[in-house]
């Protein structure tokens, strides 16, 4: 012991500094002024009733990372809303749980500051406008109908930007089927461990998970040839690469990411979607590892 070594102590006045940083400035007096002057102004919303975000308490009144549950479509800009279907999971279950979940994740310690100060409920209106009800709904068709009747709703007549999660991959053809209504065929940014792309001749029902792009195809409101899809890995993946082909989409399987690396990847996205027009990124969580995710789990979705 007596050949170790110890480095010099650090500056007493230094030292004296930090303890005074420690016994007596708190979080808040080093705040940015915007974002200072934005948490006051949250605060003091309702009559001093409004949203304390310094806590990082998750708060029950508070939707999807913290955006105000509203259904006032007229004074909202971006509208959140999960869809718990899960009749097209075939190998799991409780999707209908998963926009609760999500939900309460994304308010833990997440609230409606970025890291670096953003802060994106000054740019635009957010509400969070609750979930789709899946308890009595039998029918995956009628759910289906029902949905789209709603993006259309909130897309085409209220003019809001959707952030939809769910939910089994079912979920992409209401919000999308608006959305190219409004902005014409969709550009698309596709990760998943399956590429989707079954048809009404591989399987006769007029929705389900394994066949939502090729419907939106078939009716003008997407463009395969600028479906960009990522992560593709599986015997399903092998099943349906013929369509892949058929249809002209560009596809990378897991292993064609390890190999390409993520900027070829990011490359031909930029290639593909970055000219302007509509882009539809649709997240499913089995795009992960394994390791961290299972197959046929949540997704989140907006464009």
């Amino acid at each position: 012991m007596s050949n170790v070594k110890k480095w010099p102590a650090i500056d007493p006045e230094k030292v004296a500094k930090y303890k005074h940083i420690w016994e007596n400035v708190s979080a808040a007096d080093n705040l940015d002024p915007e974002v200072a002057a934005y948490l006051a102004r949250v605060k003091e919303q309702g009559g001093g009733k409004g949203v304390e975000q310094l806590s990082f308490i998750n708060k029950d009144y508070l939707g999807f990372y913290q955006a105000p549950f509203s259904q006032d479509l007229d004074n909202t800009d971006l509208v959140i809303y999960g869809m718990g279907i899960e009749k097209c999971s075939p190998t799991g279950s409780s999707h209908k749980f998963a926009p609760q979940r999500l939900r309460h994740l994304s308010k833990m310690g997440m609230g409606t500051v970025g890291d670096n100060g953003e802060i994106p409920f000054e740019w635009c209106r957010i509400s969070d406008y609750g979930n789709w009800d899946s308890l009595g709904q039998f029918e995956l068709k009628a759910e289906v109908e029902q949905l789209t009747e709603l993006l259309h709703h909130m897309v085409v007549e209220k003019d809001c930007t959707p952030l939809i999660f769910g939910g089994d991959h079912t979920i992409p053809y209401p919000t999308m089927r608006a959305l190219g209504e409004k902005y014409g065929p969709l550009r698309v940014i596709h990760f998943d461990a399956h590429y989707d792309l079954s048809t009404r001749a591989d399987f006769d029902y007029p929705y389900t998970s394994g066949h939502w792009l090729p419907k939106l195809y078939s009716e003008g409101l997407a463009d395969p040839e600028r479906t960009v899809q990522i992560g593709m890995r599986g015997r399903q993946t092998a099943l349906v690469k013929g369509n892949h082909i058929a249809f002209g989409t560009t596809g990378f399987t897991t292993n064609e990411v390890y190999e390409q690396g993520v900027d070829a990847v990011a490359d031909k996205i930029i290639e593909l979607c970055g000219d302007g027009g509509p882009v539809y990124f649709t997240f499913d969580l089995d795009a992960l590892d394994t390791a961290f995710c299972r197959s046929n789990s949540s997704q989140i979705h907006s464009v």
